[in-house]
């Protein structure tokens, strides 16, 4: 303890001014209390304004000035939170206490809180607040450059805008331009929408018109059509009493040459007796050339009847058109070396030159010698061997082996399990022994399909193979696929894949044309033969039934 003496009147004036510093701050409303609430606000104040600095500058672009600034903001952190540990002891300064309620110990505590506030925090308090302020004028200059920076950012951003309106109006000008040309255009189409209905308005007229006049023509048609069955029916009677008369004159005939046979075996002959038999021989021949012509005139008029009957020409240029009534489908039995086929019922016309003359019920089977006679008759009909089914045969004769899918000339005979080439000799040789002009043949498994061949001096071996081989081989058309005929066309999409296979085997430059009508038969390929099948409906005259079996190899392999 040392005592205290005033020399000088500056001391006196100094203690006096610590007195009155004292009295001050021990003042709740202008005092240490007071000041001490504004440094804590400050120090809050300023936290809350580095978060929002913070959230501002984390999206700036430019990354080294938001570096600078983060590194500043955590300064002013630390310096806050140095602030806030410093003065935390006199928390209790925060609290204004009520008049009367502070004991005497809580306010001698008060009070030296507030000396101590004085004494001890009052300068530190100044010296953060000016290093705040210098970090504050750091920041200000920061956070200017960087609102500095994203302006421009945004005024390239609203250019960029500002371009795109613009385009974006260029192209609506264009869209209302366009719009103007396609509502002129739609008034456009509206009149010519109101011609087109005009015209189509006075087509109808005229499709009723000519429907009309196809009806009364149709009228006459079937009237035609009606006299015609008549003259047909006429001619058919005709056409029987000439083969009857054939038969009689063919009977005289061999009975002259019996007798002529038996005079020269026996040995009586007189000169009378030899002119009367030649005389009688004589007619017989002419009269037998008579008939041939009479029967040649009634297969033509049979000919343009038959033509006649169709409800359009254009079965006469497309084989494929369905028959104009229901066709029965046929289902032949399977091949034997005795297999029937079916006879002309009794009362039925027989097709034209299909009986012997003078032979109206089925005749028997004949065998004859290759070289002498190349005709075979299968109960009355007279087809040439090649187009009889081979097991009907019972022949010394080769098998005729074609395959549809390729040409006629790579067909050949087949004996003994060694083949050769068909002699065009042999190709050659009418399809009947007397010379038709016209037949009809339907396909095994193919109800709708027919072909009609027409050669006007008689239908050859040729004519029949080829033709048949020329229609099977056409691509199926849309129509064709569409009305798929009771599924065959999916059942053969299978059948069709393979033939292809096969056929870019044996040919690498083969093209595909598409599925054929060749398809339909499911691979079976090679011609067999020839079944007659009498008149019935939709076929008057008869037709010939064209039998298909399966490769030599495809055959092995469905049997091994």
């Amino acid at each position: 303890m040392f005592p205290i003496s005033f020399n000088a009147f500056g001391d006196i004036v100094t203690a006096a001014q610590i007195l009155y510093s004292m009295a001050k701050s021990l003042s709740e409303t202008h005092g240490a209390p007071q000041e001490y609430r504004r440094f804590v606000d400050y120090l809050y104040e300023m936290g809350a304004l580095m978060m929002q600095i913070h959230s501002i500058v984390s999206e700036s672009p430019n990354a080294g000035l938001r570096k600078t600034i983060l590194s500043k903001i955590a300064e002013c952190c630390l310096q806050v939170e140095k602030g806030l540990d410093r003065v935390a002891k006199l928390e209790p300064l925060a609290k204004v206490p009520e008049p009367g309620s502070v004991s005497p110990g809580k306010a001698i505590r008060r009070g030296l809180h507030k000396v101590e506030w004085h004494f001890r925090y009052r300068g530190d308090v100044a010296r953060v607040q000016e290093e705040m302020q210098t970090v504050l004028q750091s920041l200000q200059v920061s956070v200017t450059s960087a609102n500095y920076m994203k302006a421009t950012d945004i005024g390239q951003q609203a250019s960029a805008i500002h371009e795109e309106t613009r385009a974006t109006r260029v192209m609506l000008d264009l869209m209302v331009n366009g719009s103007l040309r396609a509502q002129h255009q739609v008034v456009t189409l509206n009149a010519n929408l109101s011609s087109t209905r005009v015209n189509v308005e006075t087509m109808g007229q005229n499709i009723v018109q000519m429907v009309n006049r196809a009806s009364a023509i149709q009228e006459d048609v079937r009237a035609a059509r009606r006299d015609s069955v008549e003259i047909s029916a006429d001619v058919h009677k005709l056409d029987f009493a000439v083969m009857e008369a054939m038969g009689i004159v063919s009977a005289v005939y061999e009975d002259t040459q019996t007798l002529l046979a038996n005079s020269a075996t026996v040995g009586v002959e007189t000169s009378r007796t030899r002119a009367d038999i030649q005389n009688l021989d004589r007619k017989t021949t002419e009269m037998l050339h008579t008939l041939s012509a009479v029967q040649e005139g009634l297969v033509a008029v049979q000919s343009r009847l038959s033509g006649a009957d169709n409800p359009l020409p254009v079965e006469r240029v497309c084989p494929w058109y369905p028959p104009p009534v229901p066709h029965i489908e046929v289902t032949p039995s399977s091949p034997s070396p005795h297999a029937v086929v079916e006879s002309s019922p009794k009362g039925a016309h027989p097709p034209i030159g299909g009986l012997f003359p003078g032979s109206v019920s089925p005749a028997p089977s004949y065998a004859f010698d290759l070289e002498s006679d190349q005709w075979v008759t299968d109960n009355g009909l007279q087809l040439h061997w090649q187009l009889l089914p081979y097991n009907d045969l019972g022949l010394d004769r080769p098998r005729l082996y074609f395959d549809i899918r390729y040409d006629l000339s790579e067909a050949y005979h087949v004996r003994d399990g060694r083949g050769s080439p068909i002699p065009d000799m042999y190709l050659e040789r009418f399809a009947t022994r007397r010379p038709i002009p016209r037949m009809t043949f339907t396909i095994d498994g193919l109800s709708g399909c027919y072909i009609v061949i027409n050669r006007p001096q008689g239908v050859r071996v040729r004519d029949v193979l080829h033709r048949v081989q020329e229609v099977l081989q056409i691509p199926l058309t849309l129509s064709e696929k569409r009305d798929d005929y009771l599924g065959r066309v999916k059942r053969g999409w299978s059948h069709y894949e393979e033939r292809v296979g096969q056929e870019r085997l044996r040919d690498a430059a083969f093209v595909d044309a598409g599925m054929r009508r060749l398809d339909l038969l499911e691979s079976r390929f090679v011609f067999d033969g020839c079944q007659w099948r009498p008149p019935r409906e939709g076929y008057p005259h008869g037709s010939w039934t064209l039998m298909f079996t399966h490769p030599v190899w495809r055959y092995e392999e469905q049997t091994g």
